[in-house]
């Protein structure tokens, strides 16, 4: 809005200039044609805004026009600043009007906009919550199912364990994608206590962590970079052989995270977590890749200070 309006402001100085220059030449042609025809006679007297003095006077808005056989003739410029500020008045307040259009028709497509976008989030989140409940229902109807079988068979045991890994996901990704949508200040943190902090929530796990950590903050939505780190940390837990080297150093002006893992002879998932990370990274401006290379799976993630 302010570079239209600044847009506007240089148009209206280009605009009345050329339209100044206008009257003045159109004035400048009708005052040597009255006075032609005053000199031959044809005009009996001059209009009020010509006048013919044999001496110099001072009048208001009267200027000199030209000097003639020792006669000063003075015109009134008067009805040019009259006329002058009419076509001024008048674009400005049709500006004023062309601007306030504009901005009521900006105002309806956004409002439009965001009804629909707040509509379809809304509907998003219908969805969500019905295939949560729906979901939830499955895996403790399958815990239910579980208690009737021998827990010493290795069958079952590989099944209790694999409910546990989908419940503990599922709890993951409903908390995930309920503060995903949420708007928070951003405030400086230590990147590196976020990563420990993160590894040791991961410590269960007795995975083998080989860490080169510079101790730098940055500042970011603490939330959403939570999300991301545990994303990344238990995808390289989960499809790893537990050998992880973790990376965090200055670089361009930013701090860069690199996690890579040995990949391990494991069924992969759906690539919804990956999905997670790119999301927020790009909601927050940070760039985020990954890579295999000889059996080797890297990310790598890059945050502005």
């Amino acid at each position: 809005m302010a570079i239209m309006m600044f847009w506007l402001a240089a148009i209206d100085v280009v605009v009345v200039s050329f339209f100044r220059n206008s009257i003045l030449m159109s004035f400048k042609r009708e005052v040597d044609m009255r006075l032609d025809l005053y000199n031959k006679g044809f005009l009996k007297k001059l209009p009020e805004d010509i006048c013919i003095s044999s001496s110099q006077i001072k009048k208001k808005e009267c200027m000199l026009y030209r000097i003639k056989d020792g006669k000063y003739v003075y015109v009134n410029i008067g009805r040019i600043k009259t006329q002058l500020e009419k076509f001024t008045w008048t674009l400005i307040l049709w500006e004023m009007a062309l601007t306030m259009t504009i901005v009521m028709i900006v105002f309806a497509v956004f409002r439009r906009f965001s009804m629909k976008q707040k509509y379809t989030e809304d509907l998003l989140k219908f969805i969500l919550l019905s295939v949560s409940h729906k979901l939830g229902n499955f895996i403790s109807a399958q815990r239910v199912n579980l208690e009737f079988l021998d827990p010493d068979e290795p069958i079952v045991k590989k099944m209790k364990l694999a409910m546990d890994e989908m419940e503990s996901d599922f709890n993951f990704l409903t908390e995930t994608l309920g503060n995903i949508s949420k708007n928070r200040d951003k405030e400086w943190v230590n990147l590196k206590k976020e990563v420990l902090g993160v590894i040791e929530s991961l410590s269960k796990k007795q995975c083998d962590f080989e860490l080169n950590l510079e101790d730098v903050g940055v500042r970011v939505d603490v939330n959403d970079l939570r999300i991301v780190l545990g994303e990344i940390f238990n995808n390289a837990v989960k499809y790893s052989n537990c050998k992880i080297k973790v990376s965090l150093k200055k670089k361009s002006g930013g701090v860069a995270l690199a996690v890579s893992n040995r990949i391990a002879d494991k069924p992969s998932n759906s690539g919804l977590g990956i999905s997670i990370i790119e999301y927020i990274s790009k909601k927050n401006n940070w760039v985020f890749s990954k890579k295999v290379k000889d059996s080797e799976f890297m990310v790598f993630l890059w945050i502005k200070r």
